[in-house]
C-alpha cells in the first residue's frame, strides 16, 4: 500500500507539473508567436514584421489574426486569420491536426522588367547548389494537414493589374514517412487551373499534373497583348504531368497538351486562325510537348492557317531538341501551303496565285562546345505540287515556275551571325496574250553577316531567257545582278552592286530590224547618289534588211528621279552621220529626246540598197532633226523637228527629178504623227516625166490617223501658175479628186510639155483641170482652158507633119489638116480652147483657135477641083481668118511616167 500511494502521489505530481507546464505554455504561445516565430519567418524571407494578433488559445485549438507583413514600399501581405486545430492529446504528441490560413491578401507591384518586386531586396544567399532536405524534417512538429483559403493575390506591372483567387490543401500526415500530397486551385479572371503534386522521399520521386479546361483566351487580352501586341481569342483546354526527382532536383518527363478551337490571334498586319477542312469543319489546333530525362524534347504544333497577309495552312509543325553537357541539337520539320488567292499590295496591280504552292521545311541547328550554333534550313516543294509549274498571274500576264527550292545554313558565335542562301526555280515562263518570256532556271545566292560586319551579298542569276512579242524575238544569255546590302558608319544602311547582261541578241523580222552584241553594265547604289558611277550601254551591231546599219554606244546611270541614259548612234551606212539619244525612266514618267546635228551626205544615196524596188532613185540633201518624247502612265506625248535644205530626188530612167526641197516641219504629237498647221514644203524644180515645174510650195498639215491635209499648193508651169484647192489625203482612199486652177500659162510650152507638139508663142489660157486618182489610176476630167477675152496671141508649132498620119493624101480630110499645119507654124489667134480629158490610157487634148496665119501659104486654089493643092516654092495663098480644130492623143504615162514610179514604190 505505502508503494501505491507513493505512485500515487508521483502521478499527481507529474500531473500538476504537466498542468503547470501547459498552462504556461498556453500563456507563452501567443507571446512567442508575436514576438518570435513570424519575425524569424519574415527575416527568413527579407522581409519586416508588422502586426501579429492572437486572438484564441485553446485547449482544442488556436486563433491568429489579423496579420500584417510589410513587403516594401509598394507590396504588403495581410492575412485575415490563421486556425490551428489540435487536441490535448496531439499536443504531448508535439502534433498539430490542421493549419488553415483564410482571408490571405498578397499585393505586389513589379518593376518594368517584371522580375522584382519594388521595395523588396531578398536576403543574399551562398551561391552553392541547393539540396532538398528531407521530408521529414522539414516541419519541427507532426501536422496532419494544412490549407489555404480565398486567397487573393494582386500583381500590378507597368499599367496592368492581374488578380488571381488560390485555394490550396497539403496532405502532411504521412510527411513523416516521408510522403506529402497537396492540391492547389488558382482561379484568374473566372477560369480555374487545378495543379496536384506528390512527393515521395522513399521512392525520390515528384509528381506534378496541372490541368485547365474552357480557358478564355480573350479575357487575358491584356496580359498577351503586354508581350505579343496581339488580340487573342479562342478557347483553350490544358493539361500537363510532370515526373521527376528529389535529389538531385531534376525533370524526369514532361508531358503537356494544349487544344486551341475557335482561335483568333490578330496582330494587325497577321491573322492566325483554326485551319478549316474541306466542308468547312474547324480543326482545333493542337500543341505538344513531351520531354525525357529532361534532355531530350519533342513538340508539335498542328494544324493553323494563316489568313493574313496572305492564305496559308502548317499542316505540321513538330521539332526535338536535345540538351547534352556539350551543348544542344535542334531539328523541325514544316509543312506549310499556299492557298490559291489574289495577293494585293498598295499601289501595285493584283496578283493571283492559281494553285496551292506545298513547300516542306527542314531546320537543324546545333549548339558546339565552344558556344557557337550551327543551323541549317532546307525548303523544297513538296508532294503533287511539285509536278505541275507554280502559276501567278497579274493582269493579262501569266507566271510560271518548277520545283522552288530554299538552302540557308549558317553560324551563330560571341554575338555575330553569318550564314549561306541558295535559293532557285526552274522552268520559268512569262506568259501574255501577245507574247512571252521563257528561262530554263533562276538561282540566287549569298551571304548574310550580322554582328560587327552588318552585310547582306546577293547574286542573282538568270538562264538563257528567250523573249517573243509577235514576231519579234529577244535572247539573254546571260543575266547577273550583284548587290550588297551594308551598314554605314552612320548606322545607316546602305545598297552597292550592278547589274549586268551580256550576249543579248532582238529579232523583228516584220520590220527587218536586228540587234547583236547587246551588252548593259548598270551599278546600282541606295540611297540614290545625285552624281553616281554611270554604267555603259552597247549594241555592237544594228541590223536593218540584213543590213549592219551602225552601233549604239553610251552611259547609263541610276539617279535619284530613276534612269538615265545618254547614247549615240554611229551609222555605218552613212558616213558621219550620227543621232544622240538621251532618256530618264522615272517612277512616274519618261523622257526620251533624240538629235541629229545637221549632215549631208557626200554623194547622193541610191535607195536600192534599203529599198530594192527603189532601183535608181538617189537622194540628197541636208538634214536636222530633234524630237522629244514623254511617258507619264497611259499617256504619251511627245513633239519634233525635222529640218531639210538642198533636198534632192532622182530617178533617171523614169525622168523623175525634185530639187532644191526644203522643210521646216514642227511635229506637235509624235504618238498621233500631228504636226502643227501652216507646214511649208518648197521645190526648186520638178520634173516628172515630159512634165517641168519651178517654185513648188505646198502649204499642209500632218493630222492624226496618218492623214495629209494639203491647205493649198502652188507652183510655177509653162510661164504661169497652178494652185489647188484644199484636199485631204487618207491611208486606204482609193479615190481623190483635186482641180488645178491654171492662170496665164503659156499655150505653146502647155502643149509641148502635154506631148500635142513642140512650138513657141505669145499667149496664155486660163481655167481649170480636174484631176482625179482612183484605184491607181490618174486621169483628166474635162480639163478647160481659155485664153483671156480681148487678148490675142501668136503660136509658132513645129514638127507637125505627124498630124498627116494616116490621112490619104489628096483627100480633102489631109488637104485641110495640111493647110493647118502650115498656118500653125506661124499663127496669130484672137482666142484659144484647149480641153483635157482622159480616156483609157491616153490624154485626148483638143485644140480650137480662131486667127489666121502670119504669112501666105504654099496652096493655090484650082477651079477645076475647087479645092487648094500645096505648090511648091513661095507661098501663093494669102488667109484673111481660119478656124481651126486639133485634136492630139498621147500615151498619159508617157507624159508623167506615173505607173512606172509606182509599180517601182
Amino acid at each position: 500500500m505505502a508503494l501505491a500511494g507513493k505512485h500515487k502521489w508521483i502521478a499527481i505530481a507529474a500531473g500538476l507539473a504537466g498542468a503547470v507546464l501547459m498552462i504556461a505554455f498556453f500563456l507563452y504561445l501567443p507571446t512567442y508567436i508575436e514576438t518570435r516565430l513570424i519575425p524569424r519567418w519574415a527575416a527568413d524571407a527579407g522581409l519586416e514584421p508588422g502586426t501579429v494578433r492572437i486572438r484564441r488559445v485553446a485547449l482544442n485549438g488556436a486563433d491568429a489574426g489579423p496579420i500584417h507583413i510589410d513587403l516594401g514600399s509598394a507590396a504588403s501581405l495581410e492575412i485575415a486569420a490563421v486556425q490551428i486545430d489540435y487536441s490535448l492529446r496531439s499536443l504531448i504528441r508535439c502534433k498539430i491536426d490542421a493549419i488553415v490560413v483564410s482571408g490571405l491578401s498578397l499585393e505586389l507591384t513589379l518593376d518594368e522588367e517584371g522580375s522584382a518586386v519594388i521595395g523588396w531586396e531578398r536576403p543574399s544567399r551562398r551561391q552553392e547548389s541547393y539540396v532538398m532536405p528531407e521530408l521529414k524534417s522539414m516541419l519541427p512538429i507532426e501536422l496532419e494537414q494544412a490549407g489555404l483559403r480565398n486567397a487573393a493575390v494582386t500583381v500590378h506591372w507597368k499599367k496592368h493589374t492581374f488578380r488571381a483567387q488560390v485555394d490550396a490543401d497539403l496532405d502532411t500526415g504521412d510527411l513523416r514517412q516521408g510522403r506529402l500530397r497537396g492540391s492547389l486551385q488558382l482561379t484568374v479572371r473566372g477560369h480555374q487551373l487545378d495543379i496536384t503534386a506528390a512527393l515521395d522521399d522513399r521512392t525520390n520521386r515528384v509528381d506534378l499534373r496541372l490541368e485547365g479546361r474552357q480557358l478564355a483566351l480573350d479575357h487575358f487580352s491584356d496580359l498577351i497583348a503586354a508581350f505579343a501586341r496581339a488580340d487573342a481569342s479562342g478557347r483553350l483546354d490544358l493539361t500537363a504531368e510532370a515526373r521527376g526527382t528529389l535529389r538531385p532536383a531534376a525533370l524526369a518527363s514532361l508531358t503537356a497538351t494544349a487544344r486551341m478551337r475557335h482561335l483568333r490571334i490578330d496582330t494587325g498586319g497577321t491573322l492566325l486562325e483554326n485551319a478549316a477542312g474541306a466542308d468547312g469543319t474547324e480543326h482545333p489546333l493542337i500543341i505538344t510537348l513531351d520531354a525525357r530525362n529532361g534532355q531530350n524534347w519533342r513538340w508539335s504544333a498542328a494544324p493553323l492557317q494563316c489568313s493574313r497577309p496572305v492564305k496559308l495552312t502548317i499542316d505540321r509543325l513538330d521539332g526535338d531538341l536535345a540538351l547534352n553537357k556539350a551543348g544542344w541539337r535542334a531539328t523541325a520539320a514544316v509543312r506549310s501551303s499556299v492557298l490559291p488567292q489574289p495577293l494585293t499590295l498598295p499601289g501595285q496591280p493584283m496578283v493571283h496565285l492559281d494553285r496551292p504552292l506545298t513547300l516542306h521545311w527542314t531546320i537543324a541547328a546545333n549548339r558546339a562546345e565552344d558556344s557557337a550554333v550551327v543551323f541549317e534550313a532546307r525548303a523544297e516543294e513538296a508532294g503533287q505540287s511539285a509536278d505541275h509549274p507554280l502559276g501567278v498571274s497579274m493582269a493579262e500576264t501569266l507566271f510560271k515556275g518548277r520545283a522552288p527550292y530554299l538552302k540557308l545554313s549558317g553560324r551563330l558565335s560571341s554575338g555575330q551571325a553569318q550564314a549561306s542562301f541558295d535559293a532557285g526555280m526552274t522552268g520559268i515562263e512569262a506568259l501574255h496574250p501577245q507574247g512571252s518570256a521563257r528561262s530554263p532556271k533562276l538561282t540566287l545566292t549569298g551571304e548574310i553577316h550580322a554582328g560587327g560586319d552588318n552585310r547582306i551579298d546577293v547574286v542573282l542569276d538568270l538562264g538563257d531567257t528567250q523573249v517573243e512579242l509577235g514576231d519579234s524575238t529577244a535572247g539573254l544569255p546571260k543575266t547577273q545582278l550583284k548587290a550588297r546590302l551594308a551598314r554605314g558608319d552612320r548606322n545607316e544602311w546602305r545598297l552597292t552592286g550592278g547589274l549586268g547582261l551580256s550576249g543579248g541578241r532582238i529579232r523583228s523580222p516584220a520590220d527587218g530590224i536586228g540587234v547583236d552584241e547587246l551588252a548593259i553594265r548598270l551599278p546600282l547604289q541606295w540611297p540614290v547618289p545625285e552624281n553616281g558611277p554611270a554604267g555603259t550601254l552597247n549594241a555592237g551591231a544594228i541590223r536593218w534588211n540584213s543590213k549592219n546599219i551602225g552601233t549604239l554606244k553610251g552611259r547609263v546611270a541610276l539617279r535619284p528621279g530613276g534612269l538615265h541614259m545618254d547614247l549615240d548612234h554611229v551609222s555605218k551606212l552613212f558616213t558621219g552621220l550620227n543621232v544622240h539619244i538621251q532618256a530618264a525612266v522615272g517612277t512616274s514618267e519618261t523622257t526620251l529626246s533624240l538629235s541629229v546635228p545637221p549632215w549631208a551626205p557626200s554623194v547622193p544615196v541610191d535607195l536600192a540598197q534599203f529599198f530594192p524596188a527603189a532601183a535608181g532613185v538617189t537622194v540628197g540633201g541636208r538634214i536636222e532633226a530633234t524630237g522629244l518624247i514623254t511617258l507619264s502612265g497611259a499617256t504619251i506625248l511627245g513633239g519634233g523637228r525635222i529640218h531639210l535644205e538642198q533636198g534632192l530626188v532622182r530617178q533617171s530612167q523614169r525622168q523623175l527629178a525634185i530639187e532644191g526641197i526644203a522643210c521646216d516641219l514642227l511635229i506637235d504629237d509624235l504618238t498621233n504623227l500631228r504636226s502643227a498647221a501652216g507646214q511649208r514644203l518648197s521645190v526648186d524644180r520638178l520634173t516628172m516625166g515630159k512634165i517641168t515645174a519651178n517654185d513648188m510650195a505646198i502649204d499642209f498639215q500632218l493630222e492624226p490617223d496618218r492623214t495629209l491635209f494639203i491647205e493649198k499648193a502652188v507652183l510655177a508651169w509653162c510661164g504661169g501658175t497652178v494652185q489647188t484647192a484644199a484636199v485631204r489625203l487618207k491611208p486606204g482612199l482609193s479615190d481623190v479628186a483635186a482641180t488645178l486652177h491654171c492662170d496665164r500659162l503659156n499655150l505653146a510650152m502647155l502643149l509641148e510639155q502635154l506631148g500635142a507638139a513642140r512650138g513657141s508663142g505669145e499667149g496664155s489660157v486660163n481655167g481649170g483641170i480636174p484631176l482625179r486618182w482612183q484605184r491607181g489610176r490618174l486621169s483628166f476630167d474635162n480639163g478647160f482652158l481659155y485664153s483671156t477675152p480681148g487678148r490675142t496671141g501668136t503660136i509658132q508649132l513645129q514638127d507637125t507633119q505627124f498630124l498627116l498620119a494616116g490621112l490619104p493624101p489628096g483627100s480633102p480630110q489631109h488637104i485641110q489638116m495640111d493647110i493647118a499645119t502650115e498656118a500653125l507654124k506661124d499663127y496669130s489667134y484672137n482666142w484659144a480652147v484647149l480641153t483635157l480629158q482622159s480616156q483609157a490610157e491616153r490624154l485626148l487634148v483638143s485644140l480650137q483657135l480662131d486667127g489666121k496665119p502670119n504669112r501666105l501659104l504654099p496652096f493655090a486654089y484650082h477651079p477645076q477641083t475647087g479645092r487648094f493643092e500645096r505648090i511648091e516654092g513661095q507661098g501663093q495663098a494669102e488667109f484673111k481668118g481660119i478656124g481651126l480644130t486639133l485634136n492630139f492623143n498621147t500615151p498619159l504615162n508617157e507624159i508623167l511616167h506615173y505607173k512606172d514610179f509606182i509599180k517601182g514604190h
